[in-house]
């Protein structure tokens, strides 16, 4: 794992003599333990974005703090841009990439919503990887309707108990995700679009789920 900084950003990254794909994903201060083992599971290269304000930077819109007290911004127009513009330019270069490789974005919780709209806004990502997304987002099933996916497959997974909380919305995170598989569907086709549910809640197996995300895809 080499690591790596441009414009004050972290990214790791990780060869593979395979460069038909290339696995993007992200990580935080409560995942650096986990990010190396991630990125090294993958039969092909693989980069990690470090995120430094998790809920500004991956936000694609304002939406008040649903516990504690950090509100969710609307820094993932800026994010996308970083990665379109700088980070998958310096992945070609320090991975020796091809013209032709397929970038696959996705991770976990709220990185799996950011690669979910990431989608919808760029042709870029052959795949995206979203295991247990925060599709709870207010404003997220209509911004699915209203736009169309620009990617080739999209893989969905939710833990079984996610939605079973108080938390008004939270609680509703199983709904929409049954929903987002449904229309995504519409658009690229049931083989093309999978939905998979894991025992147990947000915070169990997340390198497996993430993982086994990617996988489906590659």
């Amino acid at each position: 794992i080499l690591t790596s900084e441009i414009e004050g950003k972290v990214l790791r990254f990780r060869d593979h003599p395979d460069k038909r794909n290339c696995i993007l994903t992200f990580f935080a201060d409560f995942s650096e333990d986990s990010i190396d083992e991630l990125l090294m599971r993958f039969n092909c290269p693989s980069v990690a974005l470090r995120v430094d304000d998790w809920n500004e930077e991956l936000s694609p819109w304002r939406v008040p703090a649903i516990f504690g007290n950090d509100d969710f911004g609307d820094g993932a127009e800026n994010t996308l841009e970083f990665i379109l513009d700088r980070v998958i330019p310096l992945s070609v270069k320090e991975l020796s990439l091809k013209d032709d490789t397929r970038f696959i974005i996705g991770g976990y919780s709220l990185a799996a919503l950011f690669s979910l709209w990431s989608c919808f806004r760029t042709d870029r990502f052959f795949g995206v990887a979203a295991a247990s997304p925060s599709v709870w987002f207010d404003g997220w099933i209509e911004y699915v309707g209203e736009n169309h996916p620009k990617t080739e497959y999209v893989f969905l997974s939710l833990g079984d108990t996610e939605s079973k909380t108080k938390n008004r919305y939270l609680s509703r995170v199983s709904d929409n995700i049954n929903e987002t598989h449904d229309i995504i569907s519409q658009y690229l086709g049931e083989n093309r679009c999978e939905l998979i549910w894991n025992d147990g809640g947000h915070f169990k197996d997340v390198t497996e789920r993430a993982s086994a995300a990617f996988e489906w895809i590659l």
